[in-house]
């Protein structure tokens, strides 16, 4: 279940929930892989 505002609409999950930013080039990948799509940097540890 999605969270709701106050009016009771649809809040979506925070963006650094769902994607990390590679270090290395700057773009952008899926919380799942470990590894940057675009230059293969690894992903860092948080």
């Amino acid at each position: 279940m999605g969270a709701t505002n106050a009016k009771g609409g649809f809040v979506p999950p925070l963006a650094e929930k769902l994607v990390w930013e590679c270090p290395a080039c700057k773009g952008f990948n899926s919380t799942k892989l470990t590894k940057c799509k675009k230059c293969g940097a690894e992903k860092p540890k948080e």
